[in-house]
């Protein structure tokens, strides 16, 4: 059986209690149409004492098709999202550093953080997300309900954790996209449960700036964006902290066989996982 970790994560906690009581972590676009909408972190903005900043983000999702897209864009500069490090998005035992992406494609000066919403067992997309034996509690384009949790919200990964870079001329760090909690892709703000935590399996993300030195292994993907996968990473020792969706914090080890972490991940694949 996980140990019980809601004391060492406090964080992990009430983030996912505030988004199952109701809260939207996966809207679409300001036209209300497919595209990159606002991601779950936007959404809980409120619950986080960030009144100001889920005002600014309700600004860029009305105006704007490609939402994430335009955070920390010019265009915004006078109401910005995400450039701004958040506490409740802040493991304890993660180096802190205030490093931001910059990486030269218009979403400049984004802060970055450890919490990340669960793909499912598979990669990232719509293909994924509508299928309930694959995808998870989030996915893109998509609003899950308890009731549409098929294996039971306490079987069932809400959030766990990202490593971000350490500031390094390697790569450079600046430019990698990984725990950047406004965005809304593999390794920004989401993870899948595709490979183990802290797995030595490189991630397949966009925005890689591979350093495995830290734990970090990365491959540059970006087309398609189905087969982009990143796994739950910390600096605890052993493991990562895991939020479910019924609230319950659980310390997951490194050691957890596979198919038992893929089942947690999936909503509704059925699959009989055992207790580890």
């Amino acid at each position: 059986m996980p140990e019980q970790d809601q004391a060492a994560h406090p964080n992990l906690s009430p983030a996912s209690g505030s988004i199952a009581a109701g809260d939207d972590p996966n809207g679409r676009n300001g036209g209300g149409a497919v595209g990159i909408g606002g991601p779950w972190v936007c959404y809980i903005l409120p619950n986080v004492e960030q009144p100001a900043l889920y005002t600014y983000f309700e600004k860029i999702r009305t105006q704007e098709a490609e939402v994430v897209d335009w955070f920390g864009n010019s265009r915004y500069a006078a109401t910005p999202i995400g450039d701004k490090h958040l506490d409740a998005m802040d493991c304890p035992t993660h180096p802190f550093n205030d490093e931001q992406l910059a990486n030269g494609t218009g979403m400049e000066h984004l802060a970055r953080g450890n919490y990340a919403a669960c793909y499912g067992k598979g990669g990232y997309g719509t293909v994924h997300t509508a299928n309930a034996a694959v995808g998870g509690m989030f996915g893109n384009n998509s609003k899950t309900r308890i009731t549409d949790i098929a294996d039971g919200a306490s079987n069932t990964v809400c959030l766990s954790e990202l490593k971000y870079r350490q500031p390094s001329a390697t790569g450079p760090s600046y430019q990698d996209s990984r725990g950047v909690w406004t965005y809304g892709t593999m390794g920004g703000n989401t993870f899948t449960t595709q490979n183990g935590p802290n797995s030595t399996v490189p991630d397949g993300v966009w925005g890689c700036r591979n350093y495995p030195q830290e734990g970090m292994p990365c491959v540059q993907v970006g087309s398609p964006y189905a087969s982009m996968h990143a796994a739950a990473r910390s600096y605890h020792t052993g493991g990562v902290s895991v939020s479910f969706g019924d609230g319950s914090v659980r310390f997951v080890r490194d050691g957890i066989t596979l198919a038992t972490w893929q089942a947690w991940g999936s909503r509704g694949g059925g699959e009989t996982a055992p207790n580890e």
